[in-house]
């Protein structure tokens, strides 16, 4: 299925993407939707590293007593702190959040953006960044609906564990 950046829907129909390898992706020819050869298009690519960069997924419980889904990046490996987070529910139209170290130096977070949004800061209590991972706060059905799927980017606020201490 495909996702796309600049809108909130779930995900849905084929993806565009042909093959992958070391050092090229190729997409599927198309007369609407992607079409390299008819429209620009930038693509985002990131690729797991432990210690650096996390992508996964997590179901949600729809706790709003801070035992919300607990998600140790690095698929269950020793996990790092993030630096950012990019969360986005994947079986229902909800916003791309956008949460930071940055702007929320200590926990819970509560500054966030969406990349699909023209908005300004908005300012929810969602996450807690943990020293190996992240835990949701909330009930948001956007972040934590029960049985919602949801799939994640972070990356680390110190690679490859040079620092993993909670904040």
């Amino acid at each position: 299925s495909r996702m796309y950046l600049n809108k909130s829907d779930a995900a849905s129909g084929a993806s565009r993407i042909n093959a992958v390898s070391a050092n090229q992706i190729t997409f599927v020819a198309s007369t609407s939707g992607c079409n390299p050869s008819s429209q620009d298009v930038i693509m985002y690519a990131w690729a797991k590293t432990p210690g650096a960069i996390g992508i996964g997924k997590y179901t949600g419980n729809n706790s709003s007593t801070g035992t919300g889904p607990y998600v140790i990046v690095d698929d269950g490996a020793s996990g790092f702190k993030p630096a950012f987070l990019m969360v986005k529910r994947t079986d229902s139209s909800d916003h791309w959040y956008i949460g930071d170290a940055a702007r929320n130096t200590f926990n819970p977070l509560n500054k966030e953006v969406y990349a699909n949004l023209l908005n300004t800061e908005a300012t929810q209590v969602v996450f807690d960044f943990t020293a190996n991972g992240f835990q949701a706060r909330n009930n948001y059905a956007m972040l934590n609906a029960d049985g919602g799927n949801y799939i994640y980017i972070a990356f680390a606020e110190e690679p490859f564990g040079l620092n993993n201490r909670a904040r």
